[in-house]
């Protein structure tokens, strides 16, 4: 903050502060001690902070993507933006490639996807919202290796 000659702060106005927001900013500063100007800061600070994050998350999706990519020299199949699918050991086999999977919404590997094959064929696992694991002997762990913003994994 900059500060004026004699150590006082330089006042600042916000023109079309919403009256209600400002409303209730005043009585939280009243209820926790602190000045108005202090929970604003607070409240701003959260909300860049938030923002800030956001974007590094997107940022690193983006990362995530291209470094598969680039792994995989063109020797990699991207099935992508799909709502659920099922895969078994056989059509990770038959691909003959490493595969990556993004964007989708519910991922199943079946029982007979094991260690082995999971380890051959799949190359990551990006942007799914759930995984499930059919093998038990498959280790969730061996799995997470490989996986990006995966948001539940079950078996």
């Amino acid at each position: 903050m900059s500060q004026e000659s004699g150590g006082e702060e330089k006042p600042r106005t916000i023109r079309g502060i919403d009256p209600d927001l400002y409303d209730r900013a005043l009585a939280l500063s009243r209820q926790t001690g602190k000045t108005v100007g202090q929970v604003i800061n607070d409240a701003l600070s959260n909300l860049l902070n938030t923002f800030d994050s956001t974007v590094n998350k997107v940022q690193e999706v983006g990362r995530a993507f291209v470094e598969g990519m680039q792994e995989g020299r063109g020797e990699l199949i991207v099935i992508s933006n799909v709502d659920e699918l099922e895969v078994t050991r056989d059509e990770l086999t038959s691909l003959g490639k490493q595969v990556l999977f993004r964007n989708v919404r519910r991922l199943i590997l079946t029982e007979d996807v094991d260690r082995e094959t999971f380890e051959k064929y799949v190359n990551s696992i990006v942007q799914v919202d759930e995984l499930i694991v059919r093998n038990k002997s498959l280790s969730k762990l061996a799995v997470l290796q490989r996986c990006r913003f995966v948001k539940k994994v079950t078996s």
